[in-house]
């Protein structure tokens, strides 16, 4: 079957006949088939099922993918399905317009392109939004924003060929077509006007600005741009000096700069007045950016006076003389003094240099027979530099600031354009440093297709990823298989891998006969040119050394903060000729461009020149810096740890604590083996606690196998991960590990001392969970006892097991006692941390439960809301944590009758919870039963049901002996009752009685709701004695613990009046 598609604007799908498809009633399966034809490439099916829905897990988007293709192949026979992927052949199609106006913007041909853009009707799936999509999305914003950039391109071509044509009816025509797109684009209006007054049409350029005008005031309240006005003035004025009906392009001039700060021109001829030494480089990708900047800094404006200055500053490699020769080919027309290129790379020919474009195959300052020495002919060209006449001048190579010095222009028109190494220069020069960084990976992608016919994308992220997105190294790659066609990408890409990447042949030239700019066609050795200034028997060069030895030791590639580096070197003590030899050291390695600095606060080197630094480096020299690192940091996080028991926010990018924790396990020795700790911390406190379990467990396995003597260090690691066993239901495995450590450290460091404590107080939590209440009181007591006998008392930890023990005397039906240890666990807390720390909102927290519990809501109210506004400032919106907050605040609107923002809060806490966890999780059951008893609250049987029934399922699988499950069923079996369904009822109610038997005291206070619910069974079967017994039992223990202001007093009473005899 032949299908007619339409992509741009809203989507349409026919076939031959003009029938809607099936497709179209479905917005996964329309969105799949759009992003099939927009990429035109078979697309892997996990690609497109993570691109499609926003699951938990890959695995259930698949299956939700697998369903989507069914049902699309039925409607869509052309659907070409495989194990692996999935394509549409787009030749079926009959009709496609995004396919068609691709074409005709890729012709050379004027009036093809005008026709093509007829076809662009509206944005591209203009409308489309998918739910629970938003890496579509993403994808979409961004195609349809670039296709929409590429449109009004084409628009702002056509309208200055048909300028230079004087084709004013065919650009007027186009002009207007541009401007229809967005009547408020001031750029298509001023090209309308231009052309309009061009074609004689003075009056209905002024209408028609009359009319923009009007516009812009109505839709976004401004005035036309000044750029816009000016314009209108020339033409008004041009109107009264010629009347209405003469083409105005006989006596104004078009633009002579580009009439956008954003809008990068095209290429062009260079100027009359010109020398670059190089021809543009037609696989030249990307830098738009980059090139804008420099643009808006040095192109002249009028009035403007005083010599500019830009450096492209960075490492060898990155394409810096390239990116300067295309700077010349865009922008070299707008500066009517010429343009002329000087190599600095030797200092002493460049007065030969300048010499050279003073004659006459540049400025013309003098003929070839003329006799004059070099002196004279250099100061022609130094005396031209300073007329005001705007020239750009591309110093290539300068590294030195007193050669620049020597030759910067002291005033005059001229823009000075530098490339170079150095990336710190001295103030007093003027120099506008703009970094250079790697390519973005889009653009890696494009210049390695442009240079490697047919190379998928896939393939092509491989490649620049093994180069760092390094333009040589991509420049060599790409050339290295262009010519060497008989070696597949994906044998190029093993053997990178097997030999190193520096190592392979590709990287030392082999198969590049030309260079661009005529530079080193060898990473190595053009990294190697900085490194061979580096002199061991200089001071600064000796410090820097060191610190290159220190930032290899980071992840490479990422951000590494200035001051955790330059601690690497220093011994601590307040230096100061130390720490002034450091920042010396630092200063040289970014003069070099070995690293760059990143904002203002960190450095950063590119991962190609870190494999090249450990190799040049000495292994001593690179053992050194990595022991001297891995020191630091743990230093900093001991630090943090001590005065926040919280790691959730590092103080340095999280890769390099991972880069540190793999390699230090690579290497199975002491201190490898420690800093997985600290990595498993901070998993835990952001959510990760599988990542961390995983981890964790290896490094025990590790740290166990070097039979260590006192080994502290492997029980903290397994105290980390009897945490996290027991706080992922595993309680089993949490009991040895325990255990273990309690043993350890009684051996080493005695019964008093608070590690010893922390033992006791982990084995205490799983002797509560296990139900041996006393057992679990007596370790608390004895933890708290050792903290407090400490000199000082450990303030943190007596604040942890007070909040350990607050939930164990709740459980214990002593909840006046467990309010008392919450809150001064809570005044503790607040006295030792910031008023945002997690452990202050976990107090909140439970003393807002045991509030919620006793019945003072308020209160609960209160302590809920404080919690959450911690947590998300200091864990995130998403986080685990987070979710108790919203659950708890939920329940608690829930009892005061905020019904609507009682669902909102618990959907919330749900919705993290699936996001986060896995499906089985005992929270999500926690949220479902919370929902399903919000909705026994305010009447919603069926809802209630479904969701106690879900709830119930996970809860007796996770924690079937928890209290709280045992409130779900009570919770059940009262809906039943509402529904007349008793046995059910009685059922429940049987489970309900086991598990708190099993959990709690006898009449425990929690007791008393099972008891109301069993009495209203026995009164609804005609047992009214026994409903009594129960009404009355349940009366006497919810008043032992229920504040005077509980909405539920009435209740009790009520039901014990009711069967009253």
């Amino acid at each position: 079957m032949s299908w007619q598609i339409k992509l741009l604007g809203v989507l349409q799908i026919e076939n031959e006949a003009g029938e809607i498809s099936d497709v179209m009633k479905s917005n996964k399966g329309s969105a799949l088939l759009a992003y099939l034809l927009v990429t035109n490439a078979a697309q892997p099916r996990e690609l497109l099922a993570d691109l499609l829905w926003d699951a938990t897990s890959t695995k259930q988007s698949l299956q939700n993918l697998r369903a989507l293709l069914t049902r699309l192949r039925k409607w869509l026979p052309e659907l070409e399905v495989t194990r692996k992927q999935v394509r549409f052949p787009a030749e079926t199609a009959i009709s496609l317009d995004y396919y068609s106006l691709l074409a005709g913007l890729d012709s050379d041909d004027a009036e093809q392109i005008s026709a093509a853009l007829v076809l662009y009707r509206g944005d591209l799936l203009e409308g489309f939004y998918l739910e629970d999509a938003p890496r579509f999305n993403e994808w979409l914003l961004l195609t349809r924003e670039k296709f929409r950039q590429r449109v009004i391109g084409a628009f702002r071509q056509l309208c200055g060929q048909y300028q230079a044509q004087n084709d004013w009816v065919k650009g007027v025509t186009v002009a207007q077509r541009w401007l229809a797109l967005d009547e408020l684009d001031e750029e298509a209006l001023r090209q309308l006007l231009q052309l309009l007054a061009a074609s004689g049409q003075i009056n209905v350029a002024l209408q028609q600005y009359e009319v923009s005008r009007q516009r812009l005031w109505e839709e976004l309240g401004v005035e036309p741009m000044d750029e816009t006005r000016q314009l209108v003035t020339q033409i008004e004025a041009f109107k009264e000096t010629h009347g209405g009906g003469v083409a105005w392009n006989t006596v104004v001039g078009l633009p002579t700069r580009p009439s956008a700060s954003d809008e990068l021109p095209e290429p062009d001829n260079l100027p009359s007045h010109a020398y670059v030494p190089y021809q543009r480089n037609r696989d030249f990708v990307g830098r738009r950016d980059t090139l804008l900047e420099i643009g808006q800094a040095l192109l002249p404006e009028e009035g403007d006076a005083g010599q500019r200055a830009v450096a492209i500053t960075g490492m060898g490699g990155l394409g810096k003389t390239q990116l300067a020769v295309e700077f010349c080919y865009r922008y070299g027309r707008f500066f009517p003094g010429g343009v002329f290129w000087l190599s600095f790379a030797s200092g002493q020919n460049v007065a030969e240099e300048v010499m050279m474009i003073g004659g006459e195959r540049g400025l013309g300052l003098y003929q070839d027979a003329e006799r004059l020495t070099q002196a004279d002919k250099v100061g022609r060209v130094l005396k031209a530099w300073q007329e005001p006449i705007p020239r750009l001048l591309i110093f290539d190579t300068c590294e030195d600031e007193a050669l620049l010095t020597q030759w910067l222009p002291v005033t005059g028109g001229c823009r000075i354009l530098i490339t170079t190494k150095r990336g710190v220069w001295s103030p007093e020069l003027g120099v506008t440093p703009i970094p250079l960084h790697h390519l973005a990976r889009s653009e890696s992608l494009r210049l390695l297709q442009k240079l490697v016919a047919g190379l998928d994308e896939p393939t092509a992220d491989e490649m620049a990823t093994e180069s760092g997105d390094l333009p040589l190294a991509l420049y060599l790659a790409g050339s290295f298989l262009r010519r060497y066609q008989q070696i597949t990408p994906a044998r190029y890409l093993q053997q990178l891998r097997e030999k190193g990447l520096l190592q392979h042949p590709s990287l030392q030239g082999r198969g590049v006969t030309h260079s661009p700019t005529g530079h080193e066609l060898n990473v190595a050795r053009t990294f190697a040119l900085n490194f061979e200034q580096l002199k061991a028997a200089d001071e600064v060069d000796r410090m820097a050394l060191r610190l290159l030895a220190n930032v290899i030791a980071f992840a490479h590639g990422e951000a590494v903060p200035k001051q955790l580096l330059l601690a690497c070197v220093q011994d601590g003590a307040d230096d100061l000729m130390q720490e002034l030899l450091a920042i010396d050291g630092l200063t040289r390695l970014l003069m070099l461009g070995i690293v760059r600095e990143v904002a203002s606060e960190d450095v950063q080197i590119h991962r190609l020149v870190a494999t090249f630094s450990e190799v040049e480096l000495s292994e001593a020299e690179v053992a050194a810096g990595r022991t001297a690192v891995e020191r630091q940091v743990l230093d900093v996080l001991a630090a943090q740890f001590a005065k926040t028991r919280f790691l959730g926010n590092l103080p340095f990018n999280p890769a390099h604590l991972q880069w540190l924790v793999q390699k230090g396990l690579a290497r199975g020795e002491v201190r490898g083996t420690q800093l997985p700790l600290w990595w498993g911390r901070h998993l835990r406190d952001i959510g990760a606690r599988e990542t961390a379990i995983a981890i964790l467990e290896t490094t025990v396995s590790t740290r166990q196998a070097l039979q260590l003597k006192d080994d502290l260090i492997l029980a903290d690691l397994l105290a980390l991960l009897g945490t996290l066993m027991w706080e992922t239901s595993r309680q089993d495995e949490a009991w040895p590990m325990y255990e273990a450590v309690l043993t350890i450290r009684k051996e080493i460091l005695g019964e008093t001392h608070t590690l010893t404590a922390q033992a006791m107080q982990n084995l205490a939590i799983l002797h509560r969970q296990a139900g041996s209440l006393a057992k679990a009181k007596t370790y608390y007591e004895q933890a708290l006892s050792v903290y407090e006998q400490l000199s000082p008392p450990d303030e943190q930890q007596i604040a942890l097991t007070l909040f350990n023990m607050g939930l164990l005397l709740k459980i214990m039906n002593l909840f006046v006692e467990s309010e008392a240890a919450y809150r001064r666990s809570l005044t503790i807390r607040e006295s030792l941390f910031p008023a945002t720390n997690p452990a202050i909102g976990m107090s909140l927290n439970n003393l807002g439960v045991l509030a919620m519990q006793r019945g003072d809501y308020e209160a609960a109210l209160a302590y809920h809301e404080r919690g959450l506004q911690i947590r998300q400032e200091t864990l995130g919106k998403r986080h685990y944590m987070t979710a108790w907050s919203w659950l708890n605040l939920g329940h608690t609107k829930s009892k005061i009758g905020l019904t609507v923002e009682a669902e909102h809060d618990l959907r919330c806490s749900l919705a993290i919870r699936q996001e986060q966890l896995p499906a089985g999780s005992e929270q999500i059951g926690q949220s479902l039963n919370y929902l399903g008893q919000h909705f026994y609250h305010i009447g919603d049987i069926e809802n209630a049901q479904h969701y106690l029934e879900k709830a119930v399922a996970i809860l007796e699988s996770k924690q079937p002996d928890h209290y709280e499950t045992a409130d779900a069923y009570i919770c059940l079996a009262n809906c039943c009752l509402k529904t007349g369904s008793f046995a059910s009822a009685r059922d429940h109610l049987q489970r309900a009685r086991l598990i708190q038997e099993k959990s709690l005291v006898p009449d425990h206070f929690f007791t008393s709701y099972h008891l109301l619910a069993s009495g209203d069974l026995a009164v609804a079967e005609g047992d009214i004695a026994f409903g009594r017994q129960c009404y009355t039992k349940a009366l006497a223990i919810f008043a032992e613990t229920a504040v005077p202001q509980h909405a539920d007093w009435q209740l009790f009473k009520d039901k014990v009046a009711a069967v009253a005899s």
